[in-house]
């Protein structure tokens, strides 16, 4: 996956929230967020031996805002957790043993990531920013996985924002599909017994 595709799914998402989108804040919350992730997605910060993107910092941070209308804090964990040790552990995987890796490595991540994020979290609504915060926090296990061997890792780089981009906009788009499938049948069904009693 080209790390071009974060800037055109970005601005996807963006057209889709501004035009698309009811006027509330939660949009202008979210426009922002995506246009600040667009701002800094190209500046890093130095910690020692890892480069950190501002553009991750400020996902990371916003992923945890949605905690606080949780009620069971447990699940919530539960599903960030899972979603993590998946991220970190596919590519330590494709690290030591890539052979097994069939194609593009970022486009096979994506698609594991899509799925392992609909098999596991239940919520459709909450789907989303779990997926955001499981993958955050991946690529911070993973960078101090990676620190400790030696490997000098670029935390949240253009290739992790092309993935979460990628990865949500999905999400977006197969919960749309699931809503225009259930309307279509909710229609089909309310007219159904009209048209027989009609020909009747």
């Amino acid at each position: 996956m080209d790390v071009l595709y974060f800037y055109w799914f970005s601005w996807i998402w963006w057209v889709l929230l501004t035009f698309f989108m009811e006027k509330t804040k939660e949009r202008t919350y979210l426009s922002a967020l995506i246009l600040l992730l667009l701002i800094f997605s190209t500046t890093f910060i130095s910690f020692e031996i890892w480069e950190v993107n501002v553009a991750y910092l400020v996902l990371f941070t916003s992923s945890f805002i949605p905690y606080k209308n949780q009620t069971n804090y447990m699940i919530s964990w539960i599903y960030t957790l899972i979603i993590a040790l998946f991220y970190g552990g596919f590519y330590l995987f494709a690290l030591y043993d890539p052979v097994w890796i069939v194609g593009d490595y970022l486009w096979l991540l994506s698609a594991c990531m899509f799925l392992i994020t609909c098999v596991v979290v239940a919520p459709h609504r909450a789907r989303q920013w779990h997926f955001i915060n499981g993958a955050c926090v991946g690529e911070a296990l993973l960078s101090i996985v990676l620190g400790k061997i030696g490997i000098k890792p670029e935390v949240g780089n253009e290739a992790f924002l092309s993935l979460i981009a990628a990865v949500t906009l999905a999400l977006f788009l197969w919960e749309s599909m699931k809503k225009t499938f259930y309307y279509i049948s909710f229609v089909r069904l309310k007219e159904r017994p009209s048209s027989f009693f009609k020909k009747g």
